[in-house]
């Protein structure tokens, strides 16, 4: 997709004709740091199922929650992606409009029921802030439905509306003009609402785009590209010989090739080949490696070496802690935001919002503890340095443990065994531990 992009992703140089840069385009091999990153990223996110529950009837309208009738937890990828890459968006409940005062099994009778719909940050035209019920929300939003259609969603007078906006081309004027259609009212029960059903997807609390997480990784991809371009290029013209001339007048009919030879009338004419060092193209080299290693560096962990050396309990904690704590906030915001509009869907279908669940892992851990790793953590509890409970969080954290592991179960049924077992004093307790580590 980048290169087939041509000039915007690999500007055209002034002395480079068309046809010349979509050679050097052909030639160049882009590496896909950002997107690998991305993937990586939401692999890790959604590496473990989400946990939802709400009232059974309402667990069936979540699974065709989407507008393409899609379940919720594709809807949380959706809203994950807008967060890693652009940082804006928007969703919104799409309440159906009553003309009357029907009751819940009316509407479900009826296929009436609400859909939460996403809008990307291109699609979002202007966004106004007021105080609704003593917070700052949206007052209205104008979104681009398709190339021909507005949809304006308003609180008029405390009322939540939506009114349609459509290009319509006027008899005797070139430019087509935006014509409003009726203002329409949704209802549950008959009742207006006194908010629009609307979440903006955002890390921020502020309804403006900010800087994404992932901004600096495809800005510095791009740059890995040229640096790819220049490398790809000189290769080109370097593993090609290159003649020259001195003294002699400029022919068209010099060819090179075994067996041609060269002859030149003047007197003074000299030849030769320009010798290949490969200075420069170290230099192109080193910087395109570089490039890469920054990719690393500003979010590409998947890129980066794994860890050389047995790290202890603590170190590792640390180091996953520091480098996931952006992927955690992206995770805890995608949690408020669609557990944010499962709630106005759940009011408007009559179920309990607040029984509603919604809850992204933040267990972002693929790797399982070694064995030298698991015998680190019980040398740790020994020493004091944590407690039998965080010993075992570590263990479970890790991949040692089933992640149901009880704790408080396990401790009873490990003083029954203990009862049980008839007394041996030849076994230490620094042994009985090692092995259960090594078991683990």
């Amino acid at each position: 997709m980048v290169r087939a992009g041509g000039e915007k992703f690999l500007p055209r140089l002034p002395s480079v004709d068309v046809a010349q840069h979509k050679a050097i385009i052909e030639r160049t091999a882009f590496f896909p740091g950002a997107s690998r990153t991305h993937e990586g990223l939401m692999g890790l996110l959604f590496r473990k199922p989400p946990k939802v529950d709400a009232e059974e009837r309402f667990l069936t309208l979540l699974n065709t929650i989407k507008a393409d009738a899609g379940p919720i937890e594709d809807l949380a990828e959706d809203v994950a992606d807008e967060l890693l890459s652009v940082n804006f968006g928007l969703l919104l409940t799409d309440l159906p409009a009553s003309s009357q005062a029907m009751s819940v099994a009316e509407e479900e009778k009826l296929g009436i029921r609400p859909r939460i719909l996403i809008y990307r940050a291109e699609a979002i035209l202007g966004i106004d802030v007021g105080l609704v019920n003593n917070r700052q929300q949206a007052v209205n939003i104008r979104l681009q439905q398709d190339v021909d259609t507005i949809r304006e969603l308003m609180l008029v007078n405390g009322v939540y509306q939506v009114r349609l906006w459509t290009r319509t081309k006027v008899k005797g004027n070139r430019q087509s003009q935006w014509l409003p259609g009726p203002a329409i009212t949704p209802t549950r029960l008959g009742q207006a609402i006194d908010e629009i059903p609307a979440t903006v997807i955002t890390l921020g609390r502020r309804l403006r785009p900010s800087t994404a997480p992932l901004t600096d990784v495809c800005d510095l991809n791009r740059s890995h590209y040229h640096a790819s371009a220049n490398l790809a290029t000189c290769d080109y013209w370097l593993s090609n010989p290159i003649p020259w001339t001195t003294g002699a007048k400029p022919r068209d009919d010099v060819a090179i090739s075994p067996g041609t030879m060269w002859q030149f009338e003047e007197e003074n004419a000299k030849v030769g080949m320009l010798e290949y060092t490969g200075a420069q193209a170290a230099q192109l080299e080193s910087r395109a490696n570089n490039l890469r290693d920054y990719m690393a560096s500003a979010g590409a962990r998947i890129l980066a070496p794994e860890k050389a050396a047995v790290e202890s309990g603590q170190a590792l904690e640390i180091r996953n802690a520091a480098q996931t704590a952006s992927l955690d906030q992206v995770r805890r915001t995608t949690n408020r935001i669609i557990l944010d509009q499962i709630q106005w869907a759940a009011w408007w279908a009559g179920a309990d919002e607040t029984q509603v669940v919604f809850e992204m892992s933040g267990d972002f851990t693929s790797a399982k503890l070694s064995s030298e790793e698991r015998k680190q953590i019980v040398a740790e509890w020994q020493a004091g340095l944590y407690s039998h409970e965080q010993a075992i969080e570590r263990m479970v954290a890790g991949g040692a443990l089933p992640e149901d592991f009880d704790i408080e179960a396990d401790k009873d049924r490990m003083a029954m065994e203990a009862a049980d077992r008839p007394p041996v004093d030849t076994f230490s307790d620094n042994q009985f531990a090692v092995g259960v580590a090594d078991s683990m």
